[in-house]
């Protein structure tokens, strides 16, 4: 069913983490399988064959060292040696017998190139950039030489947490907030909807009381950012989907310094709450809602309707809305990610009863007729880990494969729907449309027993973390971003402990040997998560998920403040790798 909107609105009105988990231990991980669903390709500069086993050994540096170089020219034969006059000849004592000879040894696998380290990212904001009330770098894109960033405050307390977009200009390393969301007066309906937003000690959302503040943004987040060009754009401009009491809106910028709102309310259902996935695929940009706000009802991750919208033109407010009827299962929540790889579009659709699902849809297919018919599932029933991989948080192509990051937002626990604790999954999916598990929970399913190629369990051996929350590809590397609640977990138990926790940042070149990066949110366990990777011309760029304020409201004996070992400094955190 596809249904239009042309009414465009009044701008102006519109870790290694050690530490033991409360989630059942996974399985020790069982041994790597002796084949593999398709042949690894060789690491970038691994082209030159391997030397006889004669000679020494390269050592690591010079293997590295010979990555980075293009490979020799191949040499000359040799010279025929002179010819020699015949020895006199002498007695010979006789021979003894040769020693047997030695099989060479096999060639070693090339190392690949390292990873980035950890002293090469540098901080360059911190306590929310001005804002100490913006909990999350929501969202990231790079457009017109700058990065963009977009703020989020899931819990909004009052006007000074609404929805913010800041650029950072790398040739100054300077900071500058374009876009502050409009402060609007609360109706005693949106005054029950801010109440609702705001989760009580239990992780439960209120119920009947409402938000004392009288004033609040129009948005409180920034959940998604897209660079794209559509018919009525002179050149690309820069799209942005945003959280809203009053339905989630579509914002664009020309110019990056004047935003406009583009879209009705929801677009066309004020009780979606927000837009947090984007993509472009050909001429169009597609968007998805998550959330449900309402007077009864508030739902981070529960949309309406697992449902897309598309338009070539979201300028004009022309909008077609895609609801496969494949999608609309018992218990689908959403659609929660969105990718454009190797000619297709990519939508997986979180549910807590029976485990996401992952769609995809070739392009020439989408706008046809028999659109609706053309979705192929590519992944059920979670993976077949059920509803502990609940939702598809992110979807990042790397190589000819795809990976999906997944996870359980809140401590790991849907309150809601009594699903965990348990920790993430990475998942692979192969060109041939087959699939690994790169880190997870060993088990079998109908496409055979599924061990993690990685040898590491559910969030990378850590127990806390309970989603991979980002996911970006900077040189060679695919970068995987966590969410650890290890801090929050220690500020609700007798805290006779120093705290620990924080983000874990993973990377591979392969999607099957990783290396963790940075760990223990970076010296600050109250970072608690990567909610935003963005790979630039200048670098990686990493924004931080801050559960300062979380843990302060945790730890209700103010007597025990003393025994928190980390800065409790609100506000997320911007870091650069360059």
């Amino acid at each position: 069913m596809t249904d239009k909107k042309t009414t465009k609105p009044d701008s102006a009105s519109a870790a290694a983490d050690a530490g033991k988990a409360p989630a059942p231990k996974a399985p020790a991980p069982a041994a790597k399988p002796a084949a593999k669903p398709a042949a690894k390709k060789p690491s970038k500069g691994a082209g030159a064959k391997a030397k006889p086993a004669a000679k020494p050994a390269a050592s690591k540096a010079g293997t590295a060292k010979a990555q980075a170089t293009k490979p020799a020219a191949s040499k000359k034969s040799p010279p025929k040696p002179a010819a020699q006059k015949p020895a006199a000849k002498t007695p010979v004592k006789p021979a003894q017998k040769a020693a047997p000879k030695q099989a060479p040894k096999p060639a070693s696998k090339p190392a690949p190139a390292a990873p980035l380290s950890a002293d090469r990212f540098r901080t360059l904001g911190e306590a929310g950039i001005g804002y100490p009330g913006a909990m999350q770098a929501r969202s990231m894109a790079w457009f017109e030489n700058r990065l963009y960033v977009g703020t989020a405050t899931p819990a909004p307390r009052g006007a000074g947490d609404r929805a913010r977009i800041l650029a950072h200009d790398p040739e100054r390393d300077t900071w500058e907030t374009v876009f502050e969301s409009p402060v609007a007066a609360l109706s005693g309906r949106q005054q029950a909807q801010a109440a609702r937003l705001n989760p009580d000690k239990s992780g439960r959302r209120r119920v009947v009381q409402k938000s004392s503040e009288s004033e609040m943004g129009q948005d409180f987040g920034i959940c998604a950012m897209q660079v794209f060009e559509g018919k009525s754009d002179y050149a690309p401009c820069l799209y942005a989907g945003t959280a809203s009491l009053g339905g989630g809106l579509i914002l664009r910028s020309d110019d990056g310094q004047r935003f406009e709102v583009i879209s009705l309310p929801g677009i066309d259902d004020a009780t979606q709450m927000s837009f947090g996935a984007m993509a472009v695929l050909g001429d169009r940009l597609y968007v998805a809602p998550m959330g449900t706000l309402t007077e009864h009802r508030a739902s981070a991750e529960t949309a309406p309707a697992p449902v897309i919208y598309a338009s070539d033109d979201p300028d004009l407010g022309d909008w077609t809305r895609i609801a496969p009827a494949a999608f609309a299962v018992p218990g689908a929540a959403g659609v929660s990610a969105l990718c454009a790889a190797h000619g297709y579009l990519y939508a997986g659709v979180g549910n807590p009863l029976a485990g996401f699902a992952l769609w995809r849809i070739a392009e020439a297919a989408l706008g046809t007729e028999a659109a609706d018919e053309a979705w192929e599932q590519v992944l059920e029933h979670g993976a077949w880990r059920f509803n502990h991989n609940l939702t598809p948080v992110r979807i990042c192509a790397f190589g000819d494969a795809l990976y999906v990051g997944t996870g359980i937002s809140g401590l790991g626990y849907d309150v809601e729907n009594d699903v965990g604790p348990c920790a993430a999954e990475v998942i692979r999916v192969n060109a041939d449309g087959t699939w690994d598990l790169v880190t997870g929970e060993p088990r079998f399913t109908p496409d055979g027993f599924k061990v993690p190629l990685s040898a590491k369990g559910p969030g990378f051996g850590a127990g806390h973390n309970s989603r991979m929350d980002s996911l970006a590809v900077y040189g060679d590397h695919l970068f995987v971003g966590t969410y650890n609640w290890r801090a929050l977990d220690w500020a609700g138990s007798d805290r006779s402990e120093p705290m620990q926790g924080g983000y874990q940042l993973w990377a591979s070149a392969d999607g099957e040997d990783w290396t963790c990066v940075l760990t223990g949110g970076n010296g600050n366990p109250a970072a608690a998560g990567i909610s935003s990777l963005c790979a630039t011309p200048v670098g990686l760029y990493l924004g931080t998920s801050n559960a300062a304020a979380a843990i302060v409201k945790q730890v209700t004996d103010q007597d025990q403040m003393a025994l928190i070992d980390g800065d409790m400094t609100e506000g997320f955190a911007v870091l650069l790798a360059d």
